[in-house]
């Protein structure tokens, strides 16, 4: 890639263009930087994602939570960096798994230590 930018650079016919989608996520990124706490939640919201996926216990724990509420399980879902979407798909899966992931911030010590505040799940809802 290193060569075909520079090959673009000396070219008197073509043209550079940046991804689009990129652009669209550094701009969304960079609104979450202005509301305040965004940035905190979004990092919170990555941790639980990680959290799951890294402990099959802590996976298990989850669905049996959400079969035991009636609340279709689904899985947190990573973000990514070089996909513009993934913020929020991280975020919603997050919201979608809130009466779940309440109750064991409350009652496990393992998901406590990335519980969510009632202002932070609020600023989440509104993401």
């Amino acid at each position: 890639t290193v060569t075909k930018k520079k090959a673009i650079r000396e070219s008197f016919y073509l043209t550079e263009y940046n991804c689009d989608l990129h652009t669209l996520q550094l701009g969304i990124g960079d609104t979450f930087k202005d509301v305040e706490g965004m940035k905190n939640v979004l990092g919170k919201c990555k941790q639980i994602a990680k959290f799951a996926k890294q402990s099959p216990q802590s996976m298990e724990q989850l669905q049996k939570e959400c079969l035991k509420k009636n609340i279709p399980f689904r899985k947190p879902k990573n973000a990514q960096e070089t996909r513009w979407n993934s913020d929020f798909m991280c975020m919603e899966s997050i919201l979608h798994l809130k009466p779940v992931l309440k109750d064991l911030m409350e009652s496990d010590d393992k998901w406590d230590v990335i519980s969510l505040n009632f202002r932070e799940w609020k600023l989440l809802a509104g993401a």
